[in-house]
């Protein structure tokens, strides 16, 4: 590994870390200041759907991220983001 990222330092190879997150869009209460027994209303956005983001972000340069964001993370999808680092990188 470590000849790898020398290459993508130095300019000659680009090597990225890849991986999905799935985020619920939804605020959960954990912990919270309040008197004992008494109720707080909390206020939630609308949907309780996850977002679903396979993504890859450049080793040496990090504000270099790549994303595709879909309904389902599976081959196509992470298809999808590796022919966006090709053409970054042909």
């Amino acid at each position: 590994m470590r000849p790898l990222l020398a290459q993508a330092e130095a300019g000659t190879a680009a090597v990225y870390f890849a991986d999905a997150a799935h985020p619920t869009h939804n605020t959960r209460a954990t912990h919270v200041w309040t008197a004992t027994g008494q109720q707080r209303p909390m206020l939630t956005v609308s949907g309780r759907e996850r977002v679903n983001l396979n993504a890859a972000l450049n080793a040496v340069v990090a504000t270099e991220p790549y994303l595709d964001e879909t309904d389902c993370v599976n081959a196509q999808s992470t298809r999808r983001l590796y022919e966006q680092l090709l053409e970054a990188h042909p």
